[in-house]
């Protein structure tokens, strides 16, 4: 999900209503939304689906994500690499979205070491 300004919500919710399981957005500057993507993301997060929050600008930290809500922060993952790591996740995982959170937030940090 690309943010941009004045980016209505409507697809997050839709996404959401339809029983996705995660979405990656990919916002501007340090993975900033709109307010009514931000909006929707925080209601789409009560129900249950596990967001990574990374970045369009190619590199950088981004907002880093809420511990009550399955909000991530993708850190220097590219919105590409998220998605196939959250789809990895959540078929793994499932629901454990502190299981999640760990592995994005490990593999996504450039100083991971897999030895």
């Amino acid at each position: 999900m690309t943010g941009y300004q004045q980016a209505g919500g409507e697809a997050i919710t839709a996404f959401a209503d339809a029983g996705v399981k995660g979405i990656v957005t990919a916002g501007t500057g340090a993975g900033g939304l709109s307010s009514a993507q931000g909006a929707a993301r925080t209601a789409a997060a009560a129900k249950g689906v596990v967001f990574v929050s990374t970045t369009r600008t190619g590199s950088g930290s981004v907002y880093g994500g809420s511990t009550t809500q399955p909000i991530i922060a993708g850190d220097d993952l590219l919105p590409q690499k998220a998605r196939l790591l959250l789809m990895l996740s959540l078929a793994f995982a499932g629901t454990d979205v502190d299981k999640i959170r760990k592995w994005v937030t490990g593999l996504g940090n450039p100083e991971f070491d897999l030895t």
